[in-house]
Formats: structure tokens, sequence, C-alpha cells
């Protein structure tokens, strides 16, 4: 894998018709804004047209070896997942608060180093705005976990962190999930 490959991955899918498509304005009627996470995943995961976008993106992530591709609308909850139906689906979830989010929200692609919410594991998230007509209607996001981070810090006294200053992963156990000063 290198990061380009990983990189166009979001591309080709925030390219695809059926992405499009699917989060032209008034194409959804999702009807999850005064739902909780798990009510607007059982009722999204059982949409016909959001059933074959799941679809999609499962074979996307198992032909291009990404751990998780997902689609998010222009508020930043994720309507459709190549982990949907399981345990750890990010279908439901809102990632607004995510830098790779934001970054495709203002029509750029995002990098983000972080640990999944859901998952609980460190990954490098990429995302890949979607655009119709020149408006942000939602983004695409893939995953790549690092299963084995600890090779990257094991011989140095060193520490990974995200773009807020989280340390994410460190040799010193205890200073996972810990804020940078400043």
């Amino acid at each position: 894998d290198t990061l380009d490959t990983l990189a166009g991955v979001p591309l080709v899918v925030a390219d695809s018709e059926l992405v499009r498509s699917t989060l032209m304005p008034g194409r959804l009627q999702l009807g999850g804004s005064g739902l909780r996470r798990g009510q607007k995943q059982a009722l999204w995961q059982q949409d016909p047209v959001l059933r074959q976008l799941n679809s999609y993106l499962t074979r996307v992530a198992a032909a291009l070896k990404t751990d998780a591709v997902w689609v998010l609308n222009a508020e930043g909850d994720s309507i459709a997942s190549s982990n949907a139906g399981t345990p750890m689906s990010f279908v439901g979830g809102n990632y607004s608060d995510r830098h790779y989010f934001r970054e495709a929200a203002e029509g750029r692609s995002g990098r983000q180093f972080a640990i999944g919410r859901i998952s609980k594991v460190a990954g490098l998230y990429l995302s890949q705005p979607v655009l119709v007509d020149g408006r942000f209607v939602g983004a695409v996001i893939t995953k790549r976990d690092f299963s084995d981070p600890s090779r990257w810090i094991r011989q140095q006294n060193a520490f990974i962190s995200d773009a807020n200053g989280a340390i994410v992963l460190a040799q010193d156990r205890a200073l996972e999930f810990r804020f940078l000063p400043g």
C-alpha cells in the first residue's frame, strides 16, 4: 500500500455515479434528524438505495485492500459503509467534528491520523469531497488501520499525535489519549 494508492480510493468512489446520485439533494428522505445513532443505523441500513451503496462500498474496500470506506452526507452523518450490518458499522454515526470531514466540507481532500471511535484502532483516515454542480453534498472517507502501529515507535521514545494534539500512540502507554500542551 502506498499513500497515493490509498488516497485514490476516496477520490474514485467520490466520483462514482452511485455515490453522487445518492447524495443529490432531495434524493434520500432519511428522516433521522431526531433519532439516536442506533435508530438511524437500523433505519438507514434497510433503505434499498443505501443497501446498494453499502454493497458497492464493501466490494471497493475488499478489492482495494482498505479497512473501511464510508459515505457521509453534508451534515457529516454516515449514511453508508463497507462495514454496514456488522457490530462495528459506521452507519448512523456523525463525523462532522473530525478534521478529515471539515477538510472535505471546505472542498479539499483531507487526512487525519486518529483512533477510531467505534473500532478503537489507530488508523489513517483520508477524505474526498463529493461535489454536485460545484456544491458540497457529502464526503467519502477511507481508513487504513495500523494493526501493529507499535513498530513505528518501538525503537524510539516517540509518540504519534493527531491534528488536535491528542496522543494516539506512544511507547509509554500512559501517554495515550492525553493532549499535548497548548
